[in-house]
């Protein structure tokens, strides 16, 4: 059955009469079939296209080319081989995709619910919502599990958990700090008692007080975290990360700052911004992305994907132009796994597309294998990466 339904619905994507819930569905059926069976559907799909298009072979190769993204590499990975000439026709149904529509073939809908996951045996589950919060009296609370209501009370100020995020009622009588982190696979949001909401993904943690200084509202952050910011010009509220402080200017922005990267980078969602390093303090507006090289703070200033730098927050991987290490580090955050690499992956294309974070890890790579990436899941959560 599901060979003939991905044929059905292919076809009515070419004939652009297929709608949004056809094509999410033809995504998921490419998780569900083996190797055999795409080569199967596609190779006559494709053939069928390339007779009717008059398009010439050299034509086709190119086309492939470019949607595996081998550039430079072309003409060592082409021909395919015939044990791996499945790979062609994946290819294949994504360029259909983006001959004839806006969709990738590892695009799904973030909306799709949990309870649709398909379980495999050894496989390892998505991440979900949770944290562990500090209080000022070092007392540790993991909030994973807790149902909504009163939290906790840290003097006067009353901590609150409502919809999964955490709220602050009340104010503080002195300077007190509190602290959130997320371990790999975990991810959560608060609202800071100035109102400021502040989103946390994995493997991230952002200390604040629970009453600002009258001069200005200064958080410490690690990992990436987006925040919208209450504006107050007499009360400027500034992020440390790092050996850089970002003062909004009426804002909303997302930090990218992990230990393992070289550069942190600041992408402004509305308003501006003023990144502060050790040599530079330049202004960003929305649209813009600055990296500062961790080593030499050197700030770079260019065009941000704004899409890419929000994914996460709408459940989702997104990646442009990636190379297989940086799509790996963010979903071994993710999904709480050690990645290791054998042979040349160098030599393997980079990657553009989205994928949901809830799917298992073994939908996630083998999406990606169907992109050419092979893998091996291993115990302890490990995962090797093979081109």
């Amino acid at each position: 059955m599901p060979k003939e339904r991905i044929a059905f619905l292919l076809k009515k994507k070419l004939d652009k009469t297929a709608n949004d819930s056809e094509i999410a569905e033809l995504s998921q059926l490419f998780l569900h079939v083996d190797a055999a069976e795409l080569n199967a559907v596609l190779k006559p799909i494709w053939e069928e296209y390339q007779a009717s298009h008059l398009m010439p072979k050299d034509q086709s190769d190119e086309l492939l080319a470019k949607i595996l993204q081998t550039q430079k590499e072309t003409p060592k990975l082409l021909p395919f081989t015939k044990q791996r000439i499945w790979i062609r026709y994946a290819a294949a149904a994504v360029i259909l995709f983006a001959l004839f529509g806006s969709a990738y073939l590892f695009y799904f809908k973030k909306d799709q619910s949990k309870s649709s996951i398909v379980k495999y045996k050894g496989d390892v589950a998505p991440g979900f919502e949770g944290a562990r919060l500090k209080l000022s009296d070092g007392r540790s609370i993991m909030i994973d599990s807790i149902k909504d209501g009163l939290v906790a009370v840290d003097g006067s100020v009353k901590i609150f958990k409502e919809q999964g995020r955490l709220l602050y009622k009340g104010a503080s009588e002195g300077i007190i700090y509190n602290e959130i982190t997320t371990e790999l696979g975990r991810q959560w949001s608060a609202v800071l008692p100035d109102g400021t909401i502040v989103w946390l993904n994995a493997s991230s943690s952002l200390r604040y007080p629970l009453k600002f200084a009258n001069n200005e509202r200064l958080v410490e952050m690690q990992g990436e975290a987006a925040f919208k910011v209450v504006h107050n010009a007499a009360q400027p509220f500034r992020v440390k990360v790092g050996k850089q402080i970002i003062e909004d200017i009426g804002t909303e922005f997302n930090v990218k700052a992990y230990s393992d990267d070289a550069e942190i980078k600041t992408t402004l969602i509305e308003g501006s911004a003023s990144i502060t390093t050790s040599h530079s303090k330049t202004v960003i507006k929305a649209g813009e992305l600055s990296s500062v090289d961790v080593l030499t703070q050197k700030n770079t200033m260019s065009k941000a994907d704004l899409d890419i730098a929000s994914a996460w927050r709408n459940g989702l991987f997104s990646f442009k132009d990636a190379d297989i290490k940086t799509v790996m580090k963010d979903i071994a955050r993710w999904y709480s796994v050690e990645v290791k690499y054998e042979g040349k992956v160098s030599e393997l294309p980079d990657f553009t597309g989205k994928m949901g974070r809830n799917l298992s890890l073994k939908q996630v790579m083998k999406v990606l294998s169907i992109m050419g990436v092979q893998f091996r899941l291993e115990e302890d959560k490990r995962i090797v990466i093979m081109p």
